[in-house]
């Protein structure tokens, strides 16, 4: 997403400071636990303390179309290679990723998979969302311009959008290793710092030091220390939901955070149930989710009201704040969000599903949030039965389509066509099923083929025209 200082032209950002400060997206949110392979090599490292904890192993290397799946195409000046990070004594990889490298600079990080129960050198990253970013950076940031951001994503920016940053070099703060290895510091910044290439200077790291003191502060103060950073030239700020761990890690006064792994299973309503219960019977008030795959989340959890009033945290889709309502900046673009279109549009086509979802439960979820309805529930939650609950952000989410997402559902604005669990909040936002349907018909009008209509009704389209004939995708 982006975001410039609220209530000035959107021609003319922040023109009393000479600089605009732009919010890119916060890049992903769901996980992975390793399980047996993490109770084996902390075990290992725990018998055999030896000097260097861990060493990159190259497994491959090669242009951009070795690793076609990559996703990399619109950078084929690139030199790839892929890295294992591994312990001597133990079989598998503790993490995977990717690195790429233009002519002789030092390489750069593009993505990172964790495959042990706690994160090793990096937090679990997507290249998808990393092209994605760089992308909307090439169309929306003037060449001219610099962006703010952490320093890992700011090196990814350099390679991939071709724009300043303020950070170049691998700066490795914070360190991210076990608890196993915290007292080895050393043996840690010797490894990479010789794997990463030279460190960074003096200059380089007190303004790092002084961006996540941003980061931390609160909104207004925050963003007025960040254009001090951005000095005259025109910033742009890149934020991503792992940023909160490396926060909390430098500045645990600032921003006292945990995070815990949970299955992403098919009862949404469960998982949403036990987070809060957990986030309740653990102290904490708010939690953000960063999506690992498709079968885990990882849940970051703020410990109290001063950790939610960070710039960081009011610029990060927690439950406890709302970028789209954040003074200090405002929000103008969010990257490669589906919009949601409402369940009218779905019905329009799909009229017999439309029909039998109005008979059902999620079609009135929306009516148990209103004073003086479902009592018992509510009393159950520890809720009052006879409160309005239905512009509460802490209920609305899980009774709407894309509460607080493009096109959904707006306590503000509220729509009749979004207003309970309709089809968009298991099948996702309409607009993706449009994109769906325009290819399809793209590939009607190259390859003329066709399916028998009958097929389509069997599979619940509804269609008088049982003889007739349709696209093939």
């Amino acid at each position: 997403m982006l975001a410039a200082s609220r209530g000035v032209d959107m021609e003319g950002v922040l023109p009393r400071y000479g600089s605009r400060i732009l919010l890119l997206p916060s890049l992903g949110f769901l996980l992975v636990a390793g399980g047996f392979l993490l109770l084996g090599w902390l075990a290992y490292l725990w018998l055999h303390p030896g000097p260097a904890p861990y060493r990159y192993a190259l497994v491959d290397e090669g242009g951009v179309a070795r690793f076609d799946k990559l996703g990399l195409e619109a950078w084929p000046d690139l030199a790839v290679g892929r890295y294992e990070v591994r312990v001597d004594g133990v079989n598998e990889a503790l993490a995977v990723t990717h690195l790429a490298r233009r002519g002789d600079a030092p390489p750069v990080r593009l993505d990172w998979e964790n495959r042990a129960g706690e994160p090793v050198g990096a937090l679990d990253s997507r290249l998808s969302e990393l092209t994605a970013l760089a992308t909307a950076i090439g169309k929306h940031a003037p060449k001219d311009a610099v962006v703010l951001a952490w320093w890992d994503t700011s090196r990814q920016i350099r390679l991939l959008a071709g724009r300043d940053t303020l950070f170049e070099s691998h700066l490795g703060e914070p360190a991210i290793v076990p608890e196993q290895w915290r007292g080895r510091g050393g043996a840690v910044d010797k490894v990479e710092r010789e794997f990463w290439g030279a460190p960074a200077g003096t200059d380089e790291r007190r303004n790092f030091q002084r961006f996540a003191d941003a980061l931390g502060a609160d909104p207004a103060e925050g963003v007025a220390m960040l254009r001090e950073l951005a000095g005259a030239r025109e910033a742009y700020l890149a934020i991503h939901v792992t940023d909160v761990y490396k926060l909390g890690r430098m500045r645990p006064d600032r921003l006292d955070m945990a995070y815990k792994d949970f299955p992403m299973g098919a009862n949404l309503h469960g998982l949403v149930g036990y987070l809060k219960s957990w986030m309740r019977d653990h102290g904490y008030v708010s939690y953000a989710l960063q999506s690992l795959s498709d079968n885990q989340v990882r849940a970051y959890f703020l410990r109290d009201g001063r950790s939610g009033n960070t710039l960081l945290a009011q610029m990060l889709p927690f439950t406890t704040s709302n970028p789209l309502e954040l003074q200090a900046v405002q929000l103008v673009y969010q990257i490669a969000e589906p919009a949601y279109e409402g369940r009218r549009k779905c019905a329009s086509c799909h009229k017999s599903q439309g029909d039998s979802w109005s008979e059902t439960a999620h079609a009135k979820a929306f009516d148990s949030l209103k004073a003086r309805t479902k009592a018992d529930a509510k009393r159950r939650a520890k809720l009052d039965p006879d409160k309005d609950y239905t512009q509460d952000k802490e209920c609305v989410g899980c009774h709407v389509d894309g509460f607080a997402k493009e096109g959904g559902y707006d306590v503000q604005e509220p729509s009749k066509y979004l207003v309970g669990v309709g089809c968009e909040s298991c099948h996702g936002p309409g607009s993706e099923y449009r994109r769906m349907h325009r290819k399809a018909g793209e590939a009607f009008e190259k390859s003329k083929k066709t399916t028998p209509r009958q097929a389509l009704a069997d599979a619940g389209q509804d269609s008088t025209w049982s003889n007739g004939a349709a696209p093939v995708t």
